[in-house]
């Protein structure tokens, strides 16, 4: 008989991966901890959405789902709490997907087969908090989930499964964000099975990363980066049409009266427009 394992899972929201694990009643699923950007010591205002957050969380996995499943509120500084919380739960494995900042040593070495990461990316290549949005902004189709051993560093630790898919040109960056989340899923779901078998598969990384880390970054900052009169018109459409509304691009395109002005419709190597200057938004006879 193999040995069912009880899994804590930490993630900044409820996201694919977490509505699937609450739902999935194969896997043992000790206890969820939800990550908070800001420190525990937050205004009234960011408390209150706080509470109804985890209200909403609760009220919603017992109606959907029947299980009642402890949920903790994990801040940066209230790490030491949460180590004496999941004590309790006597979990074997700690899962993590998106956390807003890095744990301590403590709390990585808190369950006996140790803590493993969820990422977006195809390791070691996009270590950090936004590798999707990067990959965009890189014209980098390659997409892929990691899961991996979480250690001192970010994003560093020995990888367990890896898998890869093909970004489509102009694919919305939420499309792949949810074919990303659902491979994650798979691929979780997999290492468990592994890990009940006795099967740890580690393969070192590199320690050097092929990419630059992917810090955060806003949406005007990624407009701003833009070399018009460089890359070629794929490039264009699958950054424009995957990662800004149509709101947003006129927010930041100063040449259109309003966002109804603007439409993406495809794109075109071979159109003949009128430009003055690449760059710079036109209006011909069909818009």
């Amino acid at each position: 008989i193999i040995p069912v394992m009880k899994v804590l899972f930490i993630t900044s929201g409820y996201n694919r991966i977490a509505r699937e694990l609450i739902r999935n009643k194969e896997i043992d699923l000790a206890g969820v901890a939800f990550t908070r950007q800001k420190s525990k010591k937050v205004s009234l205002r960011i408390r209150i959405i706080n509470i109804i957050f985890d209200i909403y969380c609760r009220i919603f996995r017992i109606m959907r789902t029947g299980r009642n499943i402890p949920v903790f509120i994990l801040y940066k500084d209230n790490q030491q709490e949460f180590i004496q919380w999941s004590e309790k739960l006597q979990a074997d494995l700690t899962v993590v997907f998106s956390s807003p900042f890095i744990f301590t040593d403590e709390l990585i070495n808190s369950s006996p087969l140790g803590t493993i990461n969820i990422h977006t990316s195809v390791l070691p290549k996009y270590r950090g908090p936004q590798p999707l949005l990067w990959q965009y902004l890189n014209f980098d189709l390659n997409g892929g989930v990691t899961i991996h051993h979480i250690d001192k560093k970010e994003d560093t630790g020995d990888i367990i499964l890896q898998k890869e898919f093909e970004i489509g040109i102009g694919t919305p960056l939420n499309q792949t964000s949810h074919r990303a989340e659902k491979l994650g899923y798979e691929l979780l779901v997999e290492t468990i099975k592994l890990m009940e078998k006795g099967e740890n598969k580690r393969v070192k990384q590199p320690e050097l990363s092929p990419t630059h880390r992917a810090y955060r970054i806003d949406k005007k900052t990624i407009y701003e980066r833009i070399q018009w009169e460089e890359w070629p018109v794929e490039r264009f459409y699958h950054l424009l049409n995957g990662i800004f509304s149509v709101a947003e691009l006129a927010k930041y395109t100063t040449e259109l009266a309003s966002y109804k002005d603007l439409k993406i419709r495809g794109y075109n190597n071979h159109a003949n427009y009128p430009l003055s200057e690449v760059g710079k938004v036109v209006k011909s006879g069909n818009g």
